[in-house]
């Protein structure tokens, strides 16, 4: 059976697995989180895994670190172009 969706738990919170991923990448984990969090609610996101869906979110802004890195643009930039 495949689990049920939910809005994101109000306990939810970075693993210690996020917090490498994120240090790996170069990210800040809580700057990163707050943004996750603050998108996912205010659009009533619903996932299966929330720890899957930050992983994923990590992922895609370290790839936009990257991008803005090689091309030494301002990461805030690439970022709100993203979040629109």
């Amino acid at each position: 059976k495949a689990k049920s969706k939910t809005v994101m738990p109000e306990n939810f919170a970075p693993t210690p697995e996020h917090t490498e991923q994120a240090k790996a990448a170069g990210l800040d984990i809580q700057d990163e989180f707050q943004k996750f969090s603050d998108y996912h609610t205010s659009k009533g996101t619903q996932y299966a895994d929330w720890n899957a869906g930050f992983r994923y979110w990590l992922n895609t802004a370290a790839g936009f670190k990257r991008a803005a890195d090689s091309k030494n643009i301002d990461t805030t930039e690439c970022d709100e172009v993203f979040r629109k």
